[in-house]
This record gives structure tokens, sequence and C-alpha cells, in this order.
């Protein structure tokens, strides 16, 4: 064991936990009403950043760079930045897309997430500007982004292997 994480704004058991890109920082959401936040130096365990979540559902999160992460759940997405001990929040706003997201993932600096429709969701910061594909009849739960493919898996237990530059099948 390297570290024990604890405190500094955990309350109620993790619901998630993402490392960043480079593997310097542990970013945990627990399951408490707010959804609290708190970001981890992976070399010394201690916390660098907190906040309180979301009162929505978090169900998933994924880093951007090491200084940017997004959280995903029904009816929310939200970009957060660390700075300073802190960490702030900025809503997405869908563009009339569904809401209720089950997955995230990062393609390069672009987020990726899984909606109810089944379509594939691309966003430019926070703002979702299309839908990539719809390959899947409900609820896209996982995402993976490898070197060259964006694969995902839903719960019509199907799973969709697409090219990582186009989303092409």
């Amino acid at each position: 064991m390297k570290h024990t994480l604890k405190g500094n704004g955990i309350v109620r058991n993790i619901r998630n936990v993402a490392y960043s890109p480079l593997g310097n920082s542990l970013a945990i959401v627990d399951m408490c009403d707010d959804h609290n936040l708190a970001v981890y130096d992976t070399d010394t365990g201690a916390c660098i950043a907190k906040s309180k979540g979301d009162r929505g559902n978090i169900i998933e999160m994924a880093f951007k760079d090491e200084d940017n992460f997004a959280t995903v759940g029904a009816k929310h997405f939200k970009m957060w930045t660390i700075a300073s001990g802190n960490i702030r929040g900025k809503l997405g706003n869908f563009n009339g897309k569904d809401t209720r997201i089950g997955s995230i993932a990062y393609n390069g600096g672009t987020a990726l997430t899984g909606c109810f429709t089944g379509e594939l969701l691309s966003w430019n910061g926070s703002t979702c500007s299309k839908a990539v594909g719809k390959h899947h009849s409900k609820l896209i739960d996982a995402i993976t982004v490898t070197g060259t493919h964006v694969i995902t898996g839903g719960r019509d237990s199907k799973i969709t292997v697409m090219d990582k530059a186009s989303y092409a099948l």
C-alpha cells in the first residue's frame, strides 16, 4: 500500500475515482448528497484540492489533462478546473441533446459521453457539439479510448469499435 487517502471532505463511500493522464493526481467523488470531490497528489497522498461536487448524481468522471476533469450523470455534465487548492466547476450546455448521461472518456481534448438514447456525444469544452454516432439502442455505460479506437458498450449488450479519428465503424 502506498497511501491511505481519507478525510478532506470525503464523507460517505467512494463513488468513482479517476487518474490524471500523467498519473500525478487522483480525483475522487463520494456518495453523499453533495457528491464531494477531492484531488490527491499520487506521490505524497496529500489532498491538493477539494470542493462540493453537485447535488445531481455523479456517475462517472474522467480527466482531460492534469488540471481539468469532467463529471457526468443523469442531467449532469460539469467541467472542473483544479487551481490553488480549489476545484471550480462549470455546468455543461447540452444544446438540445439527451441529458441522461451514463459514461465519459476523453479522446484527446474532446470529451465523449454515452447517453440514454444510445448516441455518443462529443463535447467542445462544456458545450455539447454533436452526436458522433448512434450505434446502440440503449444507454452507453462504457467508453474506452485506445491509440486507434473508441470502444463503447451499452445496455443493449453490444460493443461497438470505431475509428478514433473519424468515429467510423
